[in-house]
């Protein structure tokens, strides 16, 4: 192949692709099932539909039907991937890691090649790239025509320790806000789940907004 570059430009006049650019590209497929939050004691912890009040220290709100905690509700992101979570009746709950990385360039077939002034191919049509549709915290409608995945960007947690009629004489609580689909929406959710048994008196947390990208994973 030639050793030529290309620029190109949209139509707002903005580079898009160039010698320099770069990318995500899909490099494996997972799953990613909801699964119940339980103690290093085994202790199965409750969960609500809510959030954490305080003065005096309690759960505000009401026992869910889905105990299980969703892998929406997690950041499993990091400085080296981005993982999405499928959110479509056809890829539920299916996991895309994306990684920055050096792909090879396919050796035949049909599509389009941009290699830079070193030689080294920068595009190619045939890899599988992130397709970012939208970036918020709620009220998304999600694409009915194509297969969609979330990727949890960040949440709001805090932990904290709340009387209890128990031996202990109190419970272990862990709040959440993430943005997870629902009813063909992005939509904001705040879940607190009340773990083991345990005496004292606690609260932690980091405040921060609950953000999410939705992603096109349509024939990945």
């Amino acid at each position: 192949m030639s050793t030529s570059g290309i620029t190109v430009y949209n139509t707002n006049k903005a580079l898009v692709l160039d010698e320099n650019y770069q990318n995500f590209y899909l490099t494996e497929t997972g799953t990613a099932e909801p699964a119940y939050l339980d103690s290093t004691t085994g202790y199965r912890a409750t969960k609500y539909e809510g959030t954490i009040a305080r003065n005096p220290l309690r759960i505000d709100g009401t026992e869910t039907s889905e105990q299980r905690r969703l892998p929406y509700e997690i950041m499993l992101s990091n400085n080296e991937k981005i993982v999405a979570v499928g959110c479509s009746s056809s890829n539920l709950y299916k996991t895309y890691t994306f990684k920055n990385e050096p792909q090879t360039a396919a050796a035949h077939g049909t599509g389009l090649q941009v290699f830079n002034s070193a030689g080294k191919c920068i595009y190619d049509s045939t890899w599988k790239r992130l397709r970012i549709l939208n970036f918020g915290s709620g009220g998304y409608k999600l694409p009915t025509d194509r297969e969609l995945a979330i990727v949890t960007c960040s949440v709001n947690w805090e932990t904290g320790i709340i009387p209890g009629n128990n031996t202990q004489g109190g419970w272990i609580i862990y709040g959440i806000s993430a943005v997870v689909p629902e009813n063909g929406y992005t939509k904001l959710k705040n879940y607190v789940y009340r773990g083991a048994p345990i005496g004292g008196s606690y609260w932690d947390g980091l405040p921060r907004p609950a953000a999410c990208m939705v992603i096109d994973v349509t024939g990945y």
